[in-house]
């Protein structure tokens, strides 16, 4: 669980509950995506009635997203320093954008990387079987689920197209190039450098292992033994 999924929260219907305290807040929807980051001298006093400027956007899909209003008590000369933080680490698809009627149905970061995981997913003549592989995952800063997916040479080509395509702040914001030195020392070795797309608590990093692919393809014995299927939003 994340740190910010741990703070006291109401729903967007009850947000006459907030305290009157100053703070930084989330709006997250009932999967988890955060929409927007906030800070507000008096919690309360900033989201009484339909004063807040987004509560008309996001009011209108409340019934489908169920919405919440995370918050955490911060003192009132790290209210700046803390919104950008949060701000920074999620990227919300609403921070930085104009204020409109309603909601896009998912943010563009998520229909991203959903867009890549089916493209990477979908079978070929040339990988009839195996693709993409979710090799595992584990946890980052910030509470982070990091998870490592093995992909062909060639496909490497279509994580780097989403990389450099001309997509919109959000996205482009989202990719970005990790060195990782495996403890090596950096006098001797090369560190690695692995494309990697991060958006709120969520990290994918793209590798590609020709020696492990070429074992799978070669073997259905070792695939039946070792592959299964893992749903990654919605993609399996």
């Amino acid at each position: 669980m994340a740190e910010w999924q741990k703070w006291k929260s109401v729903p967007l219907s009850e947000r006459s509950q907030l305290p009157s305290e100053s703070g930084i807040y989330v709006i997250a929807d009932g999967e988890q995506t955060v929409w927007y980051v906030g800070q507000a001298i008096d919690l309360k006093v900033r989201w009484i009635g339909k004063g807040h400027h987004r509560y008309p956007q996001l009011s209108r899909a409340h019934r489908k997203l169920g919405q919440r209003i995370y918050w955490k008590p911060v003192p009132l000369a790290q209210l700046d320093e803390q919104e950008q933080l949060y701000i920074s680490q999620f990227s919300p698809e609403l921070n930085g954008q104009k204020v409109k009627q309603y909601l896009p149905k998912e943010p563009q970061v998520s229909r991203e990387i959903k867009r890549l995981l089916k493209a990477l997913n979908k079978p070929t003549l040339l990988f009839p079987d195996v693709r993409a592989i979710v090799l595992g995952e584990y946890a980052s800063r910030y509470e982070t689920r990091c998870l490592i997916v093995l992909v062909t040479v060639n496909d490497l080509y279509l994580v780097d197209r989403s990389a450099r395509k001309r997509h919109a702040p959000k996205i482009r914001n989202a990719w970005m190039m990790e060195e990782y030195d495996c403890g090596k020392d950096n006098s001797r070795y090369v560190p690695c450098r692995i494309p990697t797309y991060r958006f709120f608590h969520w990290q994918f990093e793209f590798i590609s292992v020709s020696e492990l692919y070429d074992q799978l393809w070669h073997s259905a014995e070792l695939r039946e033994k070792v592959l299964g299927t893992v749903d990654v939003f919605g993609v399996v």
